[in-house]
Parts: structure tokens; C-alpha cells; sequence
């Protein structure tokens, strides 16, 4: 929630930037060098054959064939795309387990789906798969200022730090300096983006031994890293070098870029994290100045600092705070230019910050990365603002000679120090409308006509007079100050407008969100807070019950979705990272797409249509909008499942009471009914025999039934407990042929038991029950005289059963759901529960066994259950 002073502090942590936690994430391993010669490509290569010769899937995602050993050939190759970069989408389809791509700092060509390939590396990462690449030092974007400032030489393609840094290894390939002269030399390395000159500065002795001190000072300060995070993970107090943490300013000036570079640099030299704070004052910025500001920001992200923002007009007590939170040791200033004898009592901004701040170290930086400008008179008071149309300078001058005009017939009785208190009043009241501008040049106009028409003598002009003139300066020096500080208000109150409307919008947007029901509702109410806050159309894609995104708009479709906008669209929300116009990612399209996470899940893509980048303060709005919004859809949809859940529990506890309560209802009457049957079957009539004989079997067949029904309540119940012994498989197999005689005497028996088969420990019962239904289902579906084969198989502490028959088969589109309740096949002749073999899989389950259906081409089904060898002990 904004406030209207220290609105917040926001710390964005690196891993955000890079990895999603919810995610599988593959490991990143970096071949790092100083420069290029060393034999990176051939370090990686190696390393990968390696692990292909130990079985792991490793593809190669940016070589050529050709351009390979033979050794190194065996590996498969990835082909360029139709733009001449990774084929990303052929990685994913293939998801191997390692891919092999050179040279992690590239530019990717126009048209590509990421601007860099560093990019393309992200996106394999995030999903699950490993990769080796390799970098020299030179391409790291800290480096580059560094390169580009000593020897005037800068990589053509660059590396963020914060990649670099998140890297889960770092192999450091080390080749000494006098063997990569050696090969520069004998013409072993080559350089494209080199001219000779340059070559040869590159290459000397001395720029050679300055990359690789940057080398090792990159080594050391991930290892330093590592440990860092190790103490603040645990808890420990911290009293080595390592303790350090580096404090340095973002402003929306020029230079702040090299200011943010060469602290980085330090912050490798000394081994410790750089934190970058930047506070967001009332103080209105052009459209330059924020996007110089925005791309600082970048920048410090891009070298892995930890960015905080914090809003507030006290920049010294919002810059303290941060200092002791953070626990900061050194600050990092530029020097000031020095100060010329009137500015000796106009203390500098971070003056005041240090005695404010006794406990901590300061370092200067040296002039090379400041640019001399003008001091301002006072840090409080800031440039008069002179902009203003023509018509605001006319109405003001209007204004004023209305009022002197007024005065004019009062010349007798007015004294005019009365005139000038007046027209000052005027002045004042004109500030709170005008900007300094037309204020000042209403002075003038005012001062003259005072001058001319209101002193003595009349109708001439005596600003020539040493006092006059005095008395004119400070007549005009009072309503500059006057005009310059009610700009100053009127700036601080659109600034607490704006905090108050984001507020505001916020509050209304939680409160509406806490009492909202149903996802329709929540997504009107978000349209809304959307368009009141930034003004902006959009349109709300969420996912469907499958976890994938929906193919049309959900409710809100403010602006229309084409199938090429669709993919972006897909591939934001599989990875959860924006894309489209101002971004890296898809940077040719017209709208932006933001994913729609929060907490737990992901729940969708939202599309707008920016006018202009977001500043940091409405990124910061927008942020927390699009969370608050997740967070509620998040929630609509578990009540959702939470109402699903509950209706499929009282329906199944509904069911398992009516299957019970029937089953058992029925079991009397059909009991009655049979023996009844049975009576009738004594008496000789051949009518009533028949009759009888048609009433015994469908007695009987209703009988099944309820004990199917009494089966499949047991299992569902999940207080089924098997009691298992150990039985000889005649004792399984024979009484269930003997009881099914009748039934079996149409069809050609084949049992199969091996020799030696030993006691088989299960519950006799449920395995008798098991191959009842089994042979009752082929009875039910199979023609007779069909051969039935029962095959059993003891291995491995396994014993598995197999029953076949030479019939039709499954339907390929049942076998999924083959061991269903109620399940019947859509060409399957009628009779039957569809409890049958569901009974089979609840009993084999129940013996933590497993039951599996197939073609063979007949109809099979084998049932496996764990059985240990039975050991008697004399």
C-alpha cells in the first residue's frame, strides 16, 4: 500500500530476474576464459563427449556437422532456424538432457524471438534442461565500460553480470599469457571484430595481464558470493572481509551509467554485493531524463546489483534508512567538482548524508567519471521552471496591467510603496496558477509601470537611480521566489494526487477483490482498476482445466487477439515472463503481454496496448495491480476446486450409501427367489422346468451382480485387508474350474503353471474372486468354443497370473479405461455390471499387486502381486 511520505522500499532479488522457483529449472555451466584462444569450445566439447559416453542425451544446439572432429561428430546436431540462430523450438521438442552452445554473448539476427542469446539460453533453462556455453571476460557488460575506456576496444556483444552470475558453475579455463601470445603469433586465433591495429593492443602484454587480474577477480568474487549467501541463508554472523556490502546512487543523469559501471567494478574487486538506490522524489522529469533514468535502472539490474527504490522528498533521511537496513559498509560517491568561493557555505548533498552516516566507509570515485556542470544555488531549491505557453504569458501580463489600471485614478491617495505591496499581492496570487516564467515577465511589466506612472516624477522612468534600482531587484527577486516555491508546492501536490489516486485505486481494488465472487466478477473489477489507473485497454487470457491457456479472451476483450499474438501469448504464460513491445522478447509486436502469476499457480496473460514505457514508479503500481489480481483469481479459482471437491465427496459418500444399502436390501429376495427355483426344479412338469430353468438363471445372474456390488463397495470403503497365506496355485486355479464347470464346458481351457512354481503368498479368496471375474468376462464377450489360456510366471519375488483368449480383443480407444466402474465398450454386446474387472484391479491393489490389460491380439489381462519365497526353518 502507497503512503504518502517513505511509500516503500522495494527490493528486487536477482534470482527473480533469472529463475522461477515453481519451475524445473536446468543448470547453467559457463567455460570461462579471458579471452578468446584458450580453448573454451574445445574444454566444452570434451566435457560433453564425456557425459554422452556415460549414456546422458546431449545435443549440440549451434555447431555444424562439418565443422566438428570425428570424435566430436558422434554427437547429433540442432540446425539453425530460418534466421541463422538456435532452433529453440527443435531443443524443446527433443529436450535433451544437455545442450551444447558456443558462444553465450551473441546478438540474434532480426525477426527472432529474443534479442540476445542469452535470452535463448533462459528460455531452455527454464524449462528443465541443461547447458554448457562458453564466455571470456571480456563480455561481460561490467568489463565492457572498462575495455572500451583503457584501451578503446569494446566487444561487439555483451554479456549481463546477473547471467553470468547465476550461473550454476563456473569452469574456469586458465591458459596462461605467454601461450595465448604464443597462438596469436603462429595465427591459431583469429578475431573478426579486431582491425589489425587493434589486434595488436589486444593482444600486448599489458592489456593481456590486466584481463586476466579481471579474470581472477571474477573467480574470486563468486566464490566470495557463494559464501556470502551461504551466511545469510543460516543465519551467521558474519566478521571476514566478506561482510562488505558496497551503497551506490541512480539518478536520471548520463554519467550515472558509468558511475554504476565502475562501482561494479569495484564491487568485483573487493568481493562484495552492490546495492543501487534510487529515490523518487516530487520533482517532475522530461521524457529524456526518465528514460535515462529507466535505462540506468536497467543497467544496475543488468549487473547484478540489488536495486531498492524508495519515495520520498527527504532524499538524505530516505538514503539513511537504506544504509542502516541494508547494513551498508562503503558508499560509493563521484567527486564533486571543487566549490568557488560563494558556493563555501553550500554544503554538497552527500555531505550531509555522510555526517548523517559517521559509521560507514566512503569511496571517490576519480574525475574520469564526472562531468563538470554548474552548481545550483541551494540543493533545495531547483531550476526555475520558465516553460509555459504564450497564452499563460499574455493572460499574466493582462492580469496585472488590468489591476495597475484600477489603481491608476487612485494615484492621489495611494502611496505607491502601497501600489508595489498591492501588485506583489497580485503576483502571489497569479503563482498558484502560473509557472515562473510568465510570473517574472508580469514583474518586469509591473516593476516599469510602477516606475513610470506611480513615482515622482510621473511619466519618466528612474531606474537609472542607485536605489531605484535596488528597490526594482528586489521587487522582482521576491515574486521569483515567491513563483519558484509554489512550483515547488504545486509539484509536491500532483505528486501526492498521484500517490493519493494509486492509493486510492489500490484500497478500491483490494476492498473490491476481498468481497467479489466468481472469476467473471473478479476480471470486470480488474478491467476497471486497469483502465482508471494507466488508462489502458487489455485483454484476459486465462488457463483452462487442463493447465494450458485458453484459445479465446476470458470475458474481457478489449483489444483482439490474432493467432500470431495467440503464441506470444502461449509462451508467456508457459514462461512466466512479459514479452512484446518494450520488452526483450518478441520486441515486434504491437501490444505487451504480462503473465499472470501469483503465489502457488500460474493463472493467465494479460495483453495491453502501451502509449509509452511504464516509469518506475507506475512499474512499480502496475506490479502490484497485477499481483493483486493473480492473488484473487488464484483464489476464486481453489474455492472453485474446493466446491468441486466437496460436491464429489458427498456424491461419493451418497453412492458408497445407496450401494450398500441395495446390495443388501437385494440380497434376500434374490436368495428366496433361488431356492425357490431349486423347489420348482423337483417337480416333473417340463413347462414349469423350463420356466424354472429361466428363473434360476436370471436369479443367479442378479445374484452376481449384488456381490459384484458388495465387492466394489469393500474396495471403495478402503478398509479392504487382505490376509494373506501361503497356498499351492492348484489351490487357486482348481476350485475356481471345478465351481465354473457349467459355465466353461463351451470353450477350450489352456492352463499354463510352471514347473517348480513355488507357495505363492495372497489372500485366497480375493485371488479366487480375481480369476472368477476374469474368466466371467471372457464368457460375457468372447464366442464359444474359443480357447481361454491361463498362464502363471514366478520371478524376481513376483508372481503374475495371465489370462488370454484368441478372441477379438480390446478396442484400442477402451484399453485406457478397461478397469473403470460402469465401464462398457462402446461395441460390446449387452449384459454386464462394468464392475467386473474393476473389482480385479481394487483386489490386486488391495495385495499391492498391479493389474494390466493388452492385445495379444486377443483379449489379455495380467494380474502381478509380490510374493517372497517361503522359507521353513527346521
Amino acid at each position: 500500500m502507497l503512503t504518502n511520505t517513505s511509500l516503500y522500499a522495494e527490493k528486487v532479488s536477482r534470482e527473480m530476474l533469472i529463475s522461477d522457483s515453481q519451475k524445473k529449472h536446468g543448470d547453467l555451466t559457463i567455460f570461462f576464459g579471458t579471452c578468446m584462444g584458450e580453448g573454451k569450445t574445445q574444454a566444452m566439447l570434451e566435457k560433453a563427449y564425456l557425459h554422452r559416453q556415460k549414456g546422458l542425451d546431449v545435443v549440440l544446439g549451434n555447431f555444424h556437422p562439418d565443422s566438428l572432429s570425428r570424435r566430436h561428430a558422434v554427437m547429433e546436431c540442432i540446425l539453425p532456424n530460418q534466421f541463422g540462430e538456435i532452433d529453440i523450438e527443435a531443443i524443446l521438442h527433443r529436450s535433451p538432457g544437455l545442450v551444447i552452445i558456443d558462444e553465450l554473448a551473441h546478438n540474434n539476427s532480426s525477426g527472432s524471438r529474443h534479442k540476445f542469446r542469452y535470452q535463448d539460453i533462459e528460455e531452455l533453462l527454464d524449462n528443465g534442461i541443461n547447458v554448457y556455453t562458453t564466455l571470456s571476460v571480456i563480455q561481460l557488460e561490467s568489463n565492457s565500460y572498462m575495455m572500451s575506456n583503457r584501451i578503446g576496444i569494446k566487444a561487439p556483444y555483451i554479456v549481463p553480470d546477473i547471467f553470468f552470475e547465476q550461473a550454476a558453475q563456473i569452469i574456469p579455463i586458465d591458459c596462461k599469457i605467454e601461450e595465448i601470445i604464443r597462438r596469436y603469433n603462429s595465427g591459431e586465433i583469429t578475431t573478426s571484430f579486431l582491425t589489425p591495429e587493434q589486434e595488436t593492443v589486444f593482444f600486448s602484454l599489458d592489456n593481456l595481464t590486466l584481463l586476466k587480474k579481471s579474470f581472477k577477480k571474477l573467480i574470486s568474487f563468486r566464490k566470495n558470493e557463494s559464501l556470502r549467501q551461504r551466511i545469510e541463508a543460516n543465519k551467521l554472523e558474519d566478521i571476514s572481509r566478506e561482510g562488505l556490502r558496497l551503497l551506490v546512487h541512480i539518478d536520471e543523469k548520463p554519467k550515472t551509467e558509468r558511475i554504476i559501471q565502475r562501482a561494479k567494478e569495484l564491487s568485483y574487486t573487493m568481493g562484495a554485493p552492490l546495492f543501487a538506490v534510487y529515490v523518487y522524489t516530487s520533482d517532475s522529469l522530461s521524457n529524456t531524463e526518465q528514460d535515462q533514468l529507466n535505462k540506468n535502472i536497467r543497467l544496475a539490474y543488468r549487473l547484478g546489483a540489488y536495486v531498492i527504490r524508495m519515495t520520498g522528498d527527504n532524499w538524505i533521511s530516505e538514503m539513511s534508512s537504506v544504509i542502516k537496513k541494508e547494513k551498508i559498509t562503503h558508499l560509493i560517491l563521484e567527486r564533486e567538482p571543487y566549490k568557488k568561493w560563494y558556493q563555501l557555505r553550500t554544503p554538497y548533498p552527500f555531505e550531509k548524508l555522510i555526517k548523517k552516516c559517521e559509521d560507514i566507509d566512503i569511496y571517490i570515485l576519480s574525475k574520469e567519471s564526472s562531468i563538470k556542470r554548474k552548481r545550483k544555488i541551494s540543493t533545495a531549491i531547483k531550476r526555475p521552471n520558465f516553460t509555459a505557453s504564450l497564452t499563460n504569458y499574455v493572460t499574466s501580463i493582462l492580469i496585472t496591467i488590468s489591476f495597475t489600471i484600477l489603481l491608476y485614478p487612485l494615484i492621489s491617495w495611494v502611496h505607491p510603496q502601497a501600489v508595489i505591496y498591492l501588485c506583489m499581492i497580485i503576483l502571489a496570487i497569479q503563482s498558484l496558477f502560473f509557472t515562473t516564467g510568465p510570473i517574472l515577465t508580469s514583474a518586469i511589466v509591473v516593476a516599469l509601470i510602477i516606475d513610470y506612472f506611480f513615482t515622482l516624477p510621473f511619466g519618466t522612468f528612474t531606474l537609472y537611480r542607485i536605489n531605484n534600482l535596488a528597490m526594482f531587484g528586489l521587487f522582482l527577486s521576491i515574486p521569483l521566489i515567491n513563483s519558484i516555491f509554489a512550483n515547488r508546492l504545486k509539484r509536491q501536490e500532483l505528486m501526492s494526487r498521484k500517490r493519493e489516486q494509486a492509493t486510492n485505486t489500490l484500497l478500491h481494488l483490494s476492498k473490491h477483490m476481498a468481497f467479489v465472487s466468481g472469476i467473471e466478477e473478479v476480471l470486470k473489477v480488474a478491467d476497471k482498476a486497469v483502465k482508471e489507473s494507466f488508462d489502458l485497454d487489455c485483454t484476459i487470457i486465462l488457463k483452462d482445466q487442463n493447465d494450458s491457456l485458453n484459445k479465446v479472451p476470458t470475458f474481457i476483450q478489449h483489444l483482439p487477439i490474432n493467432e500470431e499474438e495467440y503464441e506470444v501469448a502461449k509462451w508467456v504464460f508457459s514462461n512466466r515472463k512479459s514479452a512484446g513491445r518494450s520488452t526483450e522478447t518478441f520486441m515486434s509486436e504491437e501490444k505487451t503481454f504480462y503473465p499472470l502469476n501469483s503465489v502457488r499457480m500460474r493463472m493467465g496473460v494479460i495483453a495491453v496496448k502501451l502509449k509509452r514505457p511504464f516509469s518506475p514508479h507506475e512499474e512499480l503500481i502496475w506490479l502490484t495491480l497485477k499481483r493483486q489480481i493473480s492473488n484473487t483469481l488464484e483464489r476464486e479459482y481453489l474455492n472453485e476446486l474446493a466446491t468441486q471437491t466437496l460436491l464429489l465427496q458427498e456424491s461419493d459418500k451418497l453412492y458408497k450409501t445407496l450401494f450398500n444399502s441395495i446390495s443388501h436390501e437385494l440380497r434376500i429376495p434374490v436368495a428366496t427367489i433361488l431356492t425357490a427355483s431349486e423347489t420348482l426344479s423337483t417337480i416333473g412338469n417340463d413347462m414349469i422346468k423350463e420356466i424354472n430353468n429361466e428363473i434360476y438363471t436370471a436369479g443367479k445372474r442378479l445374484h452376481r451382480l449384488i456381490e459384484e456390488l458388495l465387492s466394489m463397495s469393500r474396495v471403495d470403503s478402503g478398509r479392504l485387508s487382505p490376509r494373506c497365506e501361503y497356498y499351492d496355485i492348484q489351490d487357486l486355479i482348481g476350485p475356481v474350474l471345478q465351481q465354473m464347470k457349467i459355465e466353461l464346458s463351451d470353450y477350450k481351457l489352456n492352463i499354463d503353471i510352471e514347473e517348480d512354481t513355488p507357495l505363492i503368498n495372497m489372500d485366497l479368496v480375493l485371488m479366487q474372486q480375481i480369476l472368477t471375474n476374469l474368466l466371467y468376462n471372457i464368457i460375457n464377450y468372447v464366442p464359444k468354443h474359443s480357447q481361454i489360456n491361463i498362464k502363471t510366471h514366478y520371478e524376481n519375488s513376483l508372481f503374475s497370473m495371465e489370462v488370454s483368449d484368441n478372441g477379438p480383443g480390446f478396442n484400442e480407444e477402451d484399453l485406457p479405461h478397461i478397469f473403470d466402474k460402469f465401464y462398457r465398450g462402446a461395441h460390446v454386446p449387452t449384459g454386464g455390471s462394468g464392475l467386473g474387472l474393476a473389482i480385479v484391479k481394487g483386489y490386486a491393489e488391495a495385495m499391492k499387486g498391479t493389474a494390466t490389460a493388452c492385445n495379444i491380439p486377443g483379449a489379455c489381462i495380467t494380474i502381478t502381486i509380490p510374493s517372497e519365497i517361503l522359507i521353513i526353518k527346521e
